[in-house]
């Protein structure tokens, strides 16, 4: 119907959208405005596309000690980690020992004060993701430093360190837990 568009050729233009659990977006630059039959325009392809997982519940940034149990009842091991943040559905939880690979099931326990007295609650969790996040090695280092000895390995030196993404095994509406 000939109606105009308020976008101009080569006019820098960001597309967001949703696709299932995903958010998407990308910039791009006008490269045709047409307007008959009806007002569309042309843009050329993206070079870069970014996209992020929409929670289902939100995520609290925390500081608390958990202990992750590992094994079967019997041969169980205990690791001591830091859980980063939480939410009513999973946690994040950072570690310097490996805790399994993704679809591993785990057994996360912390400490909840109530009443004065600290409860110990344990959550059956499975991995659902695992990302390094040990420290890079700085420029700033010691590797020619006269005080490093000449039989260190620089490389055990850095701490590994890895985030695990948890979900916990929610049996029904009354194991939600309430953050």
């Amino acid at each position: 119907d000939g109606k105009s568009l308020l976008m101009r050729e080569g006019q820098l233009v960001t597309a967001r959208f949703m696709g299932s659990n995903k958010v998407y977006a990308f910039s791009s630059y006008v490269s045709a405005v047409i307007l008959r039959p009806f007002p569309y325009i042309h843009i050329d392809y993206p070079t870069r596309t970014e996209s992020a997982y929409v929670r289902q519940s939100e995520r609290v940034g925390t500081d608390i000690e958990a202990v992750v149990i590992l094994g079967e009842p019997g041969a169980e091991r205990s690791i001591h980690t830091q859980m980063v943040d939480l939410s009513a559905t999973g946690a994040l939880i950072r570690s310097g020992e490996s805790l399994g690979q993704v679809g591993d099931e785990i057994k996360v326990s912390m400490g909840v004060e109530y009443m004065d007295n600290i409860k110990r609650v344990s959550f059956p969790a499975i991995i659902r993701n695992v990302v390094d996040d040990s420290p890079e090695t700085s420029e700033t280092s010691t590797e020619n430093s006269p005080e490093q000895d000449e039989n260190d390995d620089d490389a055990s030196l850095i701490p590994t360190v890895t985030l695990y993404g948890v979900e916990f095994k929610i049996g029904g509406f009354k194991d939600h837990l309430m953050v």
